[in-house]
């Protein structure tokens, strides 16, 4: 049943993210319809919004997606949808125990991931990712951030509460975490 949930969760909020990605792109100059060729990993990328985003815009670029194996089904068909499909890789699994690759990737994505995990996984995913950048490559973190006095990011307290409900040791990190 859980697996059920989250499908119908990632199926729902599918193009949300869009919006977000697009501006993700601007500030980091990636102009539509130019051909970078930027090679992109987009850690637990869900339905594949983010890097999809990527991939329209930058009409060269290669996209590989780490995700649960069913959830990379609902990403296979908005990659479809959005005309990139043969651009992109999915590989599945964890991206606990998932390889990353060694200096591989221009950009590593990781979108609303964090908020899931305690201390010790936000580092070993932060560890793998910098791992994969080839020199100069960027990592970009799209997530829930808390204030240090815990008082003022009310989205960020909201979705604390929710993980305190649904994980064993997520909840929304402040930017000095």
């Amino acid at each position: 049943q859980e697996n059920e949930c989250l499908e119908a969760m990632v199926s729902a909020i599918a193009t949300l993210g869009i919006p977000t990605a697009e501006a993700i792109g601007d500030l980091l100059g990636i102009e539509d319809g130019k051909g970078q060729g930027l090679k992109v990993l987009d850690v637990a990328c869900g339905s594949g919004g983010y890097g999809y985003t990527v991939a329209r815009r930058d009409i060269q670029a290669q996209v590989v997606g780490l995700d649960r194996r069913n959830i990379l089904k609902i990403a296979a068909r908005l990659a479809n949808e959005l005309g990139v499909a043969e651009r992109i890789q999915h590989r599945p699994g964890n991206v606990l125990s998932l390889r990353y690759g060694q200096e591989e990737f221009d950009l590593v994505l990781i979108s609303n991931v964090f908020h899931q995990y305690g201390p010790e996984h936000v580092r070993q995913v932060l560890g793998k990712a910098f791992g994969a950048l080839r020199s100069g490559g960027r990592v970009v973190i799209n997530d829930f951030v808390a204030d240090d006095g815990r008082c003022r990011a009310v989205d960020a307290l909201l979705m604390s509460v929710d993980m305190l409900i649904y994980t064993p040791e997520g909840e929304a990190h402040s930017f000095s975490e």
